[in-house]
């Protein structure tokens, strides 16, 4: 009887290991098409145009570019190990553009021996709204990098990020920086090259928090001798700006940066331009006899001031204006004729339009979009002015798609250019030219002083005021957003909850309906910006618009909440709509029709706390001044208060009125808990010393990471970190999930911060507590090995119990970090330890379908799972398949 038992258990048991491979199989099957999905969502949320930004400049012509490749100062960049900076700033017109887009094209950016694998990002900023941020930017990075190192599990350092932001995550500048550092620490990471051009484009706060986070990184370096810290080397490229070398200046002497003034090399560049002229004269003017050409191109080479720019220029007049069968004494005038500036040459292309009342339309609707227009945008946007209210696009007497870029190009010549179907200006030195300077700006140097005389008769020449171009625009996009829709048209107007929009089902109908979506996203801040200009009637129209009663509210509003990824929608009270879009005429209009400026609704929950989180700072006035005012600690909404919203993007302006006006410093609730946590949260220095100095609790409770500090220490924001110490932090206060500030920056894997907060402050390595029970579990289980490795340093003790996972070699287990268990392992970490979630840290492994760590445990003499322990498996298997089953809708198709 016993031998059968035994026979019949071990039957059992060899099919039971059946039935485990089985399922063990279709779990990774399951994971990997998890782990799709997860990467297609990554990508989805970095993606962008960025190769067709960079080939929008034109290639190098051959044997050029040398004046910068040869010199000594980019190979010491180029072939440095650690992270470097290196900075080249040129006037206008030399080529940057052109060079940067060689030194990626032509892989001028990595050394022949190099050993470390590397990896070329890039960016190019342009003095538009969708590429002039530093989000803009990070992102670009980001994409790039993650989609060249697909075939590693680079990618998966942004998953956490991705699932707790979504859509967001593209336009949150610091969490993509984090996310940069992060993944540079990856072992995959291998040197990341980032090659950022024009930052003197990038939006002036942009580049202000783009240089600050640089600065601090690259003086972090220095003081950091771990040999394994991150490669991350960035070449920038702009003209000069005093912004950009004072921020430079901060950085310390020992720092690996570059400085690079193009503009000493400018007789190399001249000679440089001289091949180029050789080469594009013969190919511009190909009939004209070799003797015309060798003209042409002598008095080319004798203008002194000569930049990329204007031969570019230059070049394209004389294609046109060269006749093939022109005599010898005919090109000589036609040479004696041509401009010598850039200057020169705009005035004359716009001199020679067929259409001056109609090329200055379409040149104010240019240089106020907020990102460049296609061609049918355009179109649309200008036959607006020429039609009297129109109501629908057939009122407009469009032209035929076919003749649309042609009459464009007829009316404006070779001030814009035309790519992908998109319309932009010829260069930046053509906006500079065209908008009104601000009174108290100073005249710019003229290269050429010889032509200041020339330029003073301009007829063209800043004689656009850029607030009128934002008007001219506000009043187009208000006119398309009052066109009359039908619902098939936008069949999102029955749709008002933004969770279940189906802008994927509806793009190919707004891409039909154009302008209407730039209209949607825009047309609150061209009105913004021009409102003071506006008369009583467009103010009426403007209110009309946010009325959430009419239904033209349906058509605009779903689109532009869309795009700022707003989750909740429905019962926005037009108040609220109004403040939210900063229009602060439209708010005193409304309530002085008596308007209940604290109704409730939205996605923000008030009037006010809309405004704050936008940083409209003249509505918060407005809607604090009104008798009755606004509640000021009114709650509700995403971040609860007002003064959350505020300190949650860091509107210090908008926080300084908000204390002002009596906030509450310590109002709790929301997410975060109150203003401190969500500051510290974000790493908003600034914000966090305002709200100290107004009396903010330090040590308040409150989410579920229980302090600001732990917050702070949570992101790795080091500098809030040490304010708040500073300022009397308890950084070994118990309570919320992570216990500690030590244990909140384990988990986050902020090795530096996890230095600091244990050498500096004497922070306890072993104190227990919260939901991984200590530091070197919260760490495990992130899989942050340099964190552990400094942990353990500090004594940390391997095998201490508590917490879910029971152990530290057990969360590295259960989430499958090979290098952490074999970390803990080789530090004597106790392999048949039981206790925790899983029992095991084999049965935690298991449970994961971490074959290599299984196997790891295995080697290391790990005690085989028992009959009953692969029976509690597969029963948690069973039922994680029949959740998968239930819950896994239709994939999307990877990007």
């Amino acid at each position: 009887m016993w031998k059968l038992q035994t026979k019949q258990m071990e039957e059992q048991e060899k099919i039971l290991k059946q039935i485990y491979k089985l399922k063990l199989d279709d779990l990774n099957t399951r994971e990997a098409e998890g782990e799709d999905g997860l990467r297609d969502k990554v990508i989805e949320c970095l993606i962008g145009d960025y190769p067709e930004q960079k080939d929008a400049n034109p290639e190098a012509v051959e044997n050029t570019c040398r004046w910068f490749l040869d010199d000594s100062r980019f190979h010491k960049w180029r072939d440095s190990t650690t992270s470097s900076l290196l900075w080249l700033y040129a006037g206008a017109g030399c080529g940057k553009s052109v060079l940067s887009r060689a030194l990626i094209d032509e892989d001028h950016l990595i050394h022949a021996g190099r050993v470390m694998t590397s990896t070329v990002c890039y960016f190019f900023f342009k003095d538009l709204d969708n590429r002039n941020c530093g989000a803009d930017a990070l992102r670009g990075i980001l994409h790039q990098l993650y989609t060249q190192k697909l075939h590693t599990n680079l990618i998966s350092v942004a998953y956490d990020a991705n699932k707790l932001y979504q859509q967001k995550l593209g336009s949150m500048f610091n969490t993509l920086w984090d996310l940069l550092l992060t993944t540079s620490r990856h072992p995959a990471a291998g040197e990341i090259i980032c090659v950022l051009d024009a930052l003197d484009e990038c939006q002036a706060d942009a580049r202000k928090a783009l240089l600050d986070k640089l600065v601090q990184f690259f003086n972090a370096s220095t003081k950091d001798s771990n040999p394994q810290q991150p490669c991350i080397k960035f070449l920038i490229t702009s003209q000069y700006r005093e912004d950009i070398d004072l921020r430079f200046a901060k950085l310390e002497p020992a720092s690996n940066f570059i400085k690079f003034p193009g503009d000493d090399l400018s007789d190399l560049l001249r000679r440089e331009i001289d091949l180029v002229i050789d080469q594009r004269v013969p190919e511009k003017v190909p009939k004209l006899n070799q003797q015309s050409q060798l003209l042409l191109a002598k008095h080319l080479k004798s203008i002194e001031h000569r930049t990329y720019l204007w031969l570019h220029l230059i070049l394209e007049e004389i294609e046109e204006k060269f006749p093939s069968n022109s005599t010898l004494s005919r090109i000589k005038m036609l040479i004696n004729e041509l401009p010598s500036t850039v200057n020169e040459v705009y005035e004359g292309i716009l001199h020679r339009s067929p259409d001056p009342k109609n090329i200055r339309v379409i040149l104010q609707i240019v240089l106020a979009a907020k990102h460049e227009l296609t061609v049918n945008e355009l179109i649309v946007a200008w036959h607006v002015t020429r039609s009297n209210q129109p109501r629908s696009y057939q009122d407009l007497d469009l032209p035929d798609e076919g003749c649309r870029e042609t009459s464009l190009q007829s009316i404006c010549g070779s001030i814009i250019r035309i790519v992908d179907s998109r319309v932009m200006l010829i260069h930046d030195t053509a906006r500079q030219y065209l908008l009104q300077r601000p009174q108290s700006a100073q005249p710019p140097v003229d290269q050429d002083k010889s032509v200041a005389s020339a330029a003073t008769t301009s007829v063209w020449r800043h004689s656009f005021p850029l607030v009128n171009c934002e008007h001219l625009c506000a009043q187009i996009c208000m006119t398309v957003l009052c066109f009359s829709f039908d619902n098939r048209d936008c069949p999102w107007i029955m749709v008002r909850d933004s969770v279940k929009y189906p802008h994927d089902n509806c793009e190919d109908k707004l891409e039909k309906l154009h302008l209407l979506n730039y209209a949607s996203t825009t047309w609150a801040e061209h009105l913004r910006i021009s409102q003071d200009i506006s008369s009583e009637d467009e103010i009426c129209r403007a209110a009309s618009i946010c009325d959430s009663k009419q239904r033209l509210f349906n058509i605009w509003f779903p689109v532009y909440c869309w795009s700022q990824c707003f989750l909740q929608l429905g019962n926005e009270p037009s108040i609220m709509v109004a403040s939210l879009l900063g229009l602060s005429r439209v708010v005193e209009q409304m309530s002085s029709d008596g308007a209940d400026v604290n109704a409730k609704g939205g996605h923000y929950g008030t009037a006010l706390q809309s405004a704050a989180a936008h940083g409209h700072e003249r509505v918060v006035e407005i809607l604090l001044k009104l008798n009755p005012p606004a509640e000021i600690n009114a709650v509700g909404g995403q971040y609860e208060n007002a003064l959350q919203a505020a300190s949650a993007y860091s509107h210090e302006k908008v926080v300084e009125i908000l204390l002002k006006y009596n906030a509450d410093v310590n109002a709790g609730g929301g997410y975060y808990g109150n203003a401190l946590e969500v500051a510290s949260a974000r790493g908003h220095e600034k914000v966090v010393e305002m709200l100290l100095a107004e009396g903010a609790e330090l040590n308040a409770h409150g989410a579920d990471y229980c302090s600001a500090l732990q917050l702070a220490s949570f992101h790795g924001h080091e500098k809030v970190v040490e304010i708040l110490l500073a300022k009397g932090a308890d950084d070994s206060a118990q309570g919320g999930d992570h216990c500690n500030a030590l244990q909140a920056a384990s988990e986050g894997g902020h090795a530096k911060l996890v230095q600091i907060l244990l050498q500096k402050h004497k922070a306890k390595v072993n104190a227990t507590g919260g939901y991984y029970g200590n530091a070197l579990q919260a760490a495990s289980e992130g899989g942050h090995e340099m964190v552990v490795q400094i942990l353990l340093d500090h004594k940390a003790y391997v095998n201490a119990q508590g917490g879910h996972y029971g152990s530290a070699l057990q969360a590295a287990s259960a989430l499958g970090h090979e290098r952490v268990v074999e970390l803990l392992l080789h530090n004597g970490a106790k392999i048949n330890f039981q206790g925790g979630e899983y029992g095991t840290a084999l049965q935690a492994a298991s449970e994961g379908c971490h074959e290599t760590v299984v196997q790891m445990l295995l080697d290391a003499g790990a005690e085989e799972l028992t009959m009953s322990d692969a029976s509690s498996i597969l029963l948690v298997w069973d039922d994680y398949s029949s959740t998968c089953e239930s819950t896994t809708g239709p994939k999307r198709n990877s990007i």
